[in-house]
């Protein structure tokens, strides 16, 4: 497993998302696309793809649009960086998961 996968589980496990490691994807043409990870509930309707590499993606947008997946690209983390799990979060907002903590009434 990498680094990549290794925080991408941790942060899923974390807010309660499920993740599938080394997803693919066929396109219509036999294309595969093969995914670091697909995080599942965020993104589309079949979930976020995650890619280290968008030349991977840049031919087959619009398989993954028409087969109802999102995608972002992430590189590995450094070896000097620190999981942060507020990052994290604001990567899954950004992606339409809703943080049930943060609709929780406040006093």
């Amino acid at each position: 497993m990498t680094n990549l996968q290794r925080w991408l589980e941790r942060s899923c496990e974390a807010v309660g998302l499920q993740i599938d490691f080394s997803f693919t994807v066929t396109c219509p043409d036999d294309h595969e696309i093969r995914s670091v990870a697909r995080i599942r509930g965020v993104g589309n309707v079949n979930g976020m793809l995650i890619v280290s590499d968008y030349n991977e993606i840049s031919d087959h947008l619009e398989c993954l649009r028409s087969s109802g997946y999102g995608f972002s690209v992430l590189s590995e983390p450094g070896d000097n960086e620190e999981f942060d799990l507020e990052s994290a979060k604001e990567m899954f907002c950004d992606w339409g998961w809703v943080d049930p903590a943060a609709s929780l009434p406040r006093d």
